[in-house]
């Protein structure tokens, strides 16, 4: 049960005063990353930080001085002006300070509202960003608008937060201060030392001073409140990550047991042999699932490592010890090639008897949905395969006995345990595709069994890396242009969407877009060229995705939205441009897209003209190995696990406060004070204990609670 001193943290927004339906509507697009099956809280607002702050200049002369400033004016209104143009009216209110000219610009706003503000002769505290139009300055739409007397009411500095279009940073900062009044004053749970030693506030001190910052140092990564929250997270995190190790090995599961004889027979359709490493490590699933502890085990499997089998057959194992089984996938294009594979082997046997698969996602018809419910809660149905649409609350099981998250790092831990209680004591059995350091992965996923699965299946295609040149572009092309004359596929990876975006500005060479090279190579293509990128709505990409899949489109240019989830045997060349801007494990992810057919494959690593001799080095390694793994330890020994954890690389955690790899060594510290506490009072008793508690329900950890409890 919750501590009723956290009760005001998980207030529905639509109790806060000045939030209505559309403003509660906006937030929660903007707020909920992740737990999206949840009403959005007051907490998620206190927690929604702010970026950057904006400092503005209090009564300057109107010179030249002020061009570009945010500056807060007391004018006098002069002349109102009222301009037609493209059917929108443009208002230009001229105004004065001490007979210095300075007019403040509105574009197609309600005439009553110019009215209500600017009376001829009126005198009015502004504020803006003063900017210089022909011979005169101006301010356009102003953030400030009120009467001269009030002038003090306008803040000199403010904060800036993320945001979404129809909310401003100063309607957030409004709000955000009106839920901070109300928090309320509760035990400490950082050691009072520790606190000390980093110069860090108390927690609700904390928030207060990060939301009200004084200049923009207050809102860095590195400033003290950003990394008091970040620790608090990242405790939380590990907190609940070693209570749960500890606490799920010791807790009574379904002792699922079976001869197999399904699963044996599986493995005869599929007519290959599984690999001495997948049967050491479906042995160990196995064991799991026998055992009358529960299962909760992540297999770290190469790209093309046969992880997909192994999760078949354990949930083949479940349905015939008498349970259900569920298989979540990060994306819907995924959850339908797992279910369209499954079902066209288990269709070719007998086992099509026992075996009755569906397919659950967002994009199923209301239809289809109210027929396959029903069928699932009354066991008829033995295996889901699906998206986060299994989190619904519609959907019920029977007898829930087996769980399977495909690129679990992209499901947080409260969702994965919150899918666990679709079931009773259920087991979980976690993916991921992403190589990780051993030391690394053990703090990251420390609540788990990790088993590595490195031997790849007899028969899998070698992929061809080469590096090539940006200079010989057109060689490039020549060669796709035979590819697709042999009715082959080529996907081409670019870093960034749009020619617009920033990310890159203060590099020395170009770096291409998606779009610019889709623009290039459609013009020698045609509509043989695809385009697939994260910013494209969810059912574009699908299309784009499909269109490749069904031979439609030749070439698929995409960022890194490719890198999981997507199997078309017939691409045989995937090419990455700026491939220096890659983290290592990541083009050795994107490389795995190729090689999955019978045919020959290569990858093409193009690298820019003013690649370092360290960019060079780092490609090579992927030129010389492809165990990922070794990728995984080169990659941290050339750019350190800070750029291991970096933003940039896949396959690690998200968080709302703290950030990788800016805050790694809190993450570090974070573990070695949770192995401390737990030495010290393991069941959580003492005053620090039950303040630790208080944190973990805070950071909505409820399920490592209950487990804690049992």
């Amino acid at each position: 049960m919750r501590p009723q001193i956290l009760n005001y943290f998980f207030v529905s927004v639509d109790k806060v005063k000045g939030i209505g339906p559309k403003l509660q509507s906006l937030l929660a697009n903007l707020l909920i990353k992740r737990d999206f099956h949840r009403n959005i809280v007051v907490k998620d607002l206190i927690f929604h930080t702010p970026i950057n702050i904006i400092t503005r200049i209090k009564n300057p002369d109107i010179s030249p001085n002020i061009k570009d400033r945010n500056v807060i004016l007391k004018l006098q209104v002069e002349e109102v002006e009222s301009i037609p143009k493209w059917n929108k009216n443009i208002y230009r209110i001229h105004c004065t300070q001490n007979a210095k000219p300075i007019d403040i610009v509105y574009f197609n706003v309600d005439h009553r509202y110019i009215k209500s503000q600017f009376q001829i002769g009126k005198n009015i505290a502004v504020a803006g960003i003063a900017e210089r139009y022909l011979d005169r300055f101006q301010i356009i739409h102003p953030k400030y608008i009120m009467p001269a007397n009030d002038i003090d009411k306008i803040p000199e500095s403010e904060p800036v937060y993320p945001l979404t279009a129809g909310i401003s940073s100063k309607i957030m900062h409004k709000i955000i201060n009106s839920c901070l009044t109300q928090l309320p004053e509760f035990t400490e749970w950082l050691d009072e030392s520790f606190k000390k030693q980093n110069k860090w506030l108390d927690f609700k001190d904390t928030i207060s001073k990060i939301h009200n910052p004084k200049s923009s140092a207050d809102v860095l990564l590195e400033s003290p409140y950003r990394l008091r929250l970040a620790y608090d997270e990242l405790l939380a995190s590990q907190l609940a990550m070693a209570l749960t190790r500890r606490n799920i090995t010791k807790q009574k599961g379904n002792s699922q047991t079976s001869p197999n004889e399904l699963a044996r027979n599986f493995l005869k359709v599929l007519g290959f042999k599984l690999t001495e490493n997948q049967k050491e490590i479906l042995k160990e699933i196995f064991s799991d699932m026998e055992s009358e502890n529960r299962m909760f085990r992540l297999i770290q499997g190469d790209v093309g490592s046969g992880k997909t089998v192994l999760a078949i057959l354990a949930m083949i194992k479940s349905v015939e010890s008498g349970y259900q089984a569920a298989f979540m996938a990060p994306t819907e294009i995924l959850a339908k090639q797992q279910y369209e594979w499954l079902l066209s082997v288990i269709e070719k046997n007998d086992i099509s008897a026992y075996l009755s698969v569906t397919l659950l996602s967002g994009s199923t018809k209301e239809n289809i949905r109210k027929q396959i419910l029903p069928e699932i809660e009354s066991g008829k149905i033995n295996i889901v395969i699906g998206t986060h649409a299994l989190f619904q609350d519609r959907v019920i099981f029977k007898k829930l006995g087996l769980i399977i998250i495909d690129e679990q790092h992209r499901f947080g831990v409260r969702q994965r345990m919150q899918f666990s209680d679709k079931g009773q004591k259920t087991d979980i059995l976690l993916m991921s595709a992403t190589p990780i350091p051993r030391t690394l992965s053990m703090t990251l996923y420390g609540d788990m069994e990790i088993s590595l699965l490195k031997e790849k299946p007899a028969g899998r295609q070698k992929i061809e890396t080469r590096m090539i040149s940006t200079n010989k572009i057109e060689d490039v092309i020549s060669g796709i242009t035979r590819t697709i004359e042999d009715d082959n596929q080529v996907y081409w990876v670019c870093p960034l969407v749009s020619k617009l975006e920033e990310e890159f500005a203060d590099e020395k060479e170009k770096i291409i877009s998606v779009e610019e090279r889709f623009e290039y190579l459609q013009k020698k293509f045609g509509s043989k060229v695809g385009i697939v990128h994260g910013k494209m709505k969810s059912e574009d990409k699908n299309k784009a995705i499909a269109d490749f899949l069904n031979k439609k489109t030749k070439i698929l240019v995409a960022t890194t939205v490719i890198e999981v989830g997507v199997n078309i045997p017939n691409a045989t060349i995937m090419i990455i441009e700026n491939a220096e801007k890659f983290g290592l494990a990541q083009l050795h992810q994107l490389r795995g897209r190729v090689g999955r057919g019978a045919k020959k494959s290569n990858c093409i690593l193009l690298y820019g003209n003013s690649s370092g001799e360290n960019s060079i080095k780092r490609l090579n390694v992927l030129r010389e190995t492809d165990d990922g793994f070794k990728i995984a330890e080169e990659d941290m020994a050339l750019r350190g696990i800070g750029d291991l954890l970096g933003t940039k690389q896949s396959g690690f955690p998200e968080y709302d406060l703290a950030e990788l790899p800016a805050h790694k060594e809190l993450l570090f510290a974070a573990r070695d004070d949770v192995k401390m506490i737990l030495e010290k009072d393991p069941e959580l008793k003492s005053e620090r204990g039950q303040a630790l508690r208080t944190l973990l329900y805070l950071f909505e950890y409820d399920q490592q609670i209950k487990l804690l409890a049992a």
